[in-house]
């Protein structure tokens, strides 16, 4: 290929989404994760790889979470459909930003 974009990993939940949304004591706070500290540093470590090769990267972090915190509703749509795959739902809620982010991580991307 060309232009290589490497895709920052999504940010999952400590728990299965539908389990906690069904709880009876479900809140906003209890069905969400606070920040993986070993995925910021493994996304952290890709993306500088990635700038040093050439290729560009897309951090998926703001999509996710916010304040520490990753919540498994986001805005009214339910992100997650388990603790680590998003919901087709959300993810086309994401094909404006992605399609954004993509294009600038393209820019960025050299040949090798």
């Amino acid at each position: 290929s060309h232009k290589v974009i490497v895709m920052g990993d999504v940010f999952g939940q400590e728990q299965q989404p539908v389990d906690c949304l069904l709880a009876a004591s479900a809140t906003m706070a209890t069905c969400s994760s606070p920040y993986d500290e070993d995925r910021i540093i493994t996304n952290n470590t890709v993306s500088m790889l990635a700038s040093s090769n050439g290729a560009g990267f897309i951090n998926s972090e703001g999509w996710f979470c916010a304040v520490d915190q990753c919540p498994t509703v986001i805005g009214q749509t339910v992100a997650y459909f388990d603790a680590n795959h998003i919901t087709g739902t959300y993810a086309g809620e994401l094909s404006v930003p992605f399609r954004d982010a993509f294009q600038t991580a393209l820019t960025v991307a050299t040949r090798h």
